[in-house]
């Protein structure tokens, strides 16, 4: 690559009319927007999509249609034609938020004025450095070089906005460099071309959207406009964290926030607890995962000769299964307890050094020193953790095998290695889907170092929302694992937009940096105690037996089967406990106290003849039969005929699905999700109207509507003769946890918090593909709110007719 090479006067002479320009159009800018703001959002939201895109290529007639241009850039020229002739998609790299898919939406072009308009420029620089990160990776946009100097991109005005000044000019200013508070002068430049050619955009639109109001006259300032970063309840596609992520550069930059992130970590401490005592506890649930793991391991894909893997169905197969199971519920709980740990001493450490932490200098030693650990267990977490399981099963799922070959397996190795599907390769008509490229560019060390990971985990995530033949390629299990990568990425994306920057004061060198993490690294340890206990267990179903009819009306017959079930999986722990009994001297719970809660997991009891209502539930583990050699190969999720409806159609996070119509009804729309009707099966309708409100006590303390009043008839459902538990569409349990009180935000991948107070978060995974909840995973979340909220259905109650309509 050709590295450009300007002098000292072309730095300045080029900062100087960049630096000018920009101050003069933000200026103009903010007059416009402190006497029309108002009309101009409310002549916005006037319009339709078609007059938004033609007002928006009036102003910027090359405007990219697709999210993320830069991406679409990269995949149109080749490294040797962008480093030859230069690319020829300068703009889309440098301003890769500037483009019709994302400008069109309601608020993103509101949210774009009003953060430019009424902040400084300097606010934006290192986060408009930080947005051009693929532009400069792949050698698109070359940053220039000039050595022994930093360009300061911290001044009020032109003048001192750009600042050249050498390093031997002042004690500080190489170190200010290095910490964040200035730049390199190549670095600078290209923030402040970005930086031009983006207000000029800005003040293009807005007098376009006022041409009658101007000029603009002496008259007084309006009153400041509503925010419009607090997102309503049902915003879904504003409420996603990866669509936050997408948009910031539509805000003002996005500050460290360790409040959110202890929120998040609690949540994902209270999901990594279901989970793992949910596979003690719910039989079909452990089923689902452990298939759930055997369909997605590298040993089902054939060598290009069509040779299959020696160890396919093998014990030592199902050794491996059950490890990265059980491990992995182990692992993930204790790394997100020790994240929630670090953040309270981050906390701490920012209340004692509260005065001392500003934009102007380096960060206290103690605070540099711990938060450079914390991202360095950050990094491994993510390494040793999401992205090594999903080496080691995302290419091997269903969906994705006929794209991949294995290599034959080395004698000597149980790594196993994989290419592209040579039927494929020879293909000219097959293109490989966009999904699994960006899979490859995740899980490639190199490649996501280089674009970063939340990047290209924020193009899946939106590819996924706005696809359906590339959502194809995802089941929920990889599904799973993106979302908690994007969790932590969304961890390390807030230390890396910390400023001043963290680990340039630290007085550790890298290997006392690491150390205490290794320390922490619970991965290995967590493995090393399991691998025994599930070598010697790894055969734990066989005929059926976890076949836990939940599902059905309550029967003798029912009643016997589930206590089955449930003894089957009681036998297979108690022997895993055993195990690590005799090699730790303490039960796995035990040993981990610290981290693990201690529960009893919850047990049918004995048939009654009569059963009215459900009995409390049997505490304790019952008696266990031998277990069986053989997995039962069951299906993934069983389901009755009766729902509560179908998904909601075109919705973020819903997706589509062709229905029958039954009855004539006027189409509702699809985005707003509180007018979407509910549409019973046939035979659900007769009993919502009369077993099941007349169920109600009448006592209660949240009033919600009829269609959320049955999904909580459903998560907390009493078994009668005449009654049968359903499923829940997903989009229904979000509105009934939005009629409930609670704030709801999508995270990536399946995963969504609930929130009753800030400081009372759960996370919930959406289903996929399907757009209902299983049965089974109903109960399981009745369960959870049960345990965590202590909610039951006395607690709701019908609001008025009128209200509920």
């Amino acid at each position: 690559m050709v590295i450009p090479r300007p002098t000292e006067e072309d730095i300045q002479k080029k900062a100087a009319l960049y630096s000018q320009s920009i101050f003069q159009d933000r200026s103009e800018l903010y007059s416009i927007l402190n006497v029309h703001e108002e009309t101009i959002r409310k002549r916005w939201a006037k319009k339709t999509v078609k007059q938004r895109e033609t007002l928006l290529r009036s102003a910027y007639p090359e405007i990219p249609v697709m999210h993320r241009p830069d991406f679409w850039a990269l995949r149109q020229e080749t490294l040797e034609e962008r480093r030859s002739d230069g690319t020829k998609y300068r703009d889309a790299f440098l301003l890769p938020e500037l483009n019709r898919d994302d400008l069109v939406k309601p608020k993103n072009i509101l949210l774009l004025f009003n953060s430019r308009g009424r902040n400084s420029p300097d606010v934006f620089a290192f986060v408009d450095f930080e947005k051009i990160r693929l532009a400069r990776t792949s050698e698109a946009v070359p940053i220039p070089f000039k050595n022994e100097c930093t360009i300061y991109l911290t001044g009020q005005n032109a003048k001192s906005y750009g600042k050249l000044v050498y390093w031997n000019e002042g004690p500080d200013v190489f170190n200010d460099m290095v910490n964040g508070v200035g730049m390199l002068p190549g670095a600078g430049l290209i923030v402040l071309e970005s930086q031009y050619k983006l207000y000029k955009f800005l003040l293009r639109t807005a007098k376009t959207l006022i041409h009658d109001l101007l000029p603009l006259t002496n008259s007084e300032p309006a009153p400041d406009p509503p925010s419009l970063d607090d997102p309503d309840l049902l915003d879904l596609e504003l409420s996603s964290i990866a669509a936050y992520a997408t948009g910031t550069t539509y805000r003002a930059p996005l500050r460290f926030d360790v409040k959110y992130l202890k929120r998040l970590a609690e949540a994902k401490v209270d999901q990594a607890q279901d989970h793992l005592w949910s596979l003690r506890e719910d039989p079909s649930y452990f089923r689902d995962v452990a298939l759930e793991y055997s369909e997605h391991r590298l040993e089902h894909l054939l060598t290009k000769e069509g040779v299959r893997h020696p160890n396919l169905n093998t014990a030592w197969l199902w050794d491996q299964i059950f490890l990265g199971l059980i491990g992995n519920a182990y692992t993930s709980l204790l790394q997100w307890q020790l994240i929630k740990q670090q953040l309270d001493q981050v906390e701490r450490l920012r209340t004692k050094y509260v005065s001392q932490i500003t934009n102007q200098k380096a960060l206290p030693s103690e605070y540099d020193d711990h938060m450079s650990h914390f991202q360095y267990f950050l990094q491994q977490f993510m390494i040793t953790g999401p992205v090594k399981d999903l080496k080691m099963g995302a290419f091997g799922s269903p969906p994705m095998r006929p794209w991949f070959n294995r290599y034959p397996q080395d004698p000597n190795s149980t790594m196993i290695g994989i290419h592209s599907s040579a039927m494929h390769q020879n293909s000219p008509s097959s293109v490989t889907p966009q999904v699994i490229e960006l899979m490859s560019l995740l899980l490639d060390e190199k490649q996501s170092a280089i674009m970063g990971r939340h990047v290209i985990l924020d193009e899946i995530d939106r590819l996924l929302r706005s696809d359906p033949k590339e959502r194809a390629y995802i089941t929920s299990w990889v599904l799973n694992y993106l979302s908690e990568m994007s969790s932590i990425s969304e961890f390390l994306r807030q230390l890396e937009f910390h400023q001043p920057r963290i680990g340039c004061n630290t007085t550790e060198p890298l290997t006392r940096i690491t150390s205490p993490m290794k320390q922490r690294d619970v991965r290995g340890r967590v493995m090393a105690l399991v691998d025994p206990a599930t070598s010697a267990n790894n055969t734990p179903l066989g005929n059926g037996k976890f076949n836990y009819p939940v599902h059905k009306k309550p029967s003798q017959a029912v009643v016997e089967q589930m206590r089955r079930a449930e003894a089957e999986l009681d036998a297979f722990w108690a022997k895993f406990d055993g195990i690590v009994e005799r090699r730790a001297g303490k039960k796995p719970n035990i040993l981990l106290r610290e981290f693990v809660d201690q529960r009893e997991v919850e047990r049918t009891p004995q048939w009654t003849s009569s059963p009215s209502s459900e009995p409390a539930p049997q505490r304790g583990p019952s008696n266990s039969a031998k277990l069986q050699d053989k997995f039962a190969l069951l299906d993934l999720q069983q389901r009755t005929e009766s729902t509560l409806r179908p998904e909601l159609n075109g919705v973020a996070g819903f997706p589509p699905k062709k229905q029958k119509t039954k009855t004539k009804a006027i189409p509702t729309p699809a985005s707003d999700l509180s007018l979407t009707p509910l549409e019973n099966s046939e035979s659900q309708r007769a009993s919502n109207t009369s077993s099941i409100i007349t169920t109600k006590a009448s006592n209660f303390t949240i009033s919600v509507p009829r269609r959320a009043y049955t999904v909580f008839t459903r998560l907390f459902f009493t078994p009668s003769p005449d009654r049968t538990p359903g499923e829940v569409a997903w989009s229904d349990f979000v509105q009934a946890m939005v009629a409930a009180g609670c704030a709801v935000k999508r995270l990536m991948g399946s995963s969504w918090m609930f929130s009753r107070a800030q400081s009372d978060n759960m996370i919930f995974h959406a289903p996929h593909p399907a757009a209902n909840i299983p049965i089974h995973i109903v109960r399981k979340h009745g369960r959870r709110l049960a345990r965590r909220w202590g909610w039951n259905i006395d607690l709701f109650g019908l609001k008025e007719s009128t209200d509920s309509k």
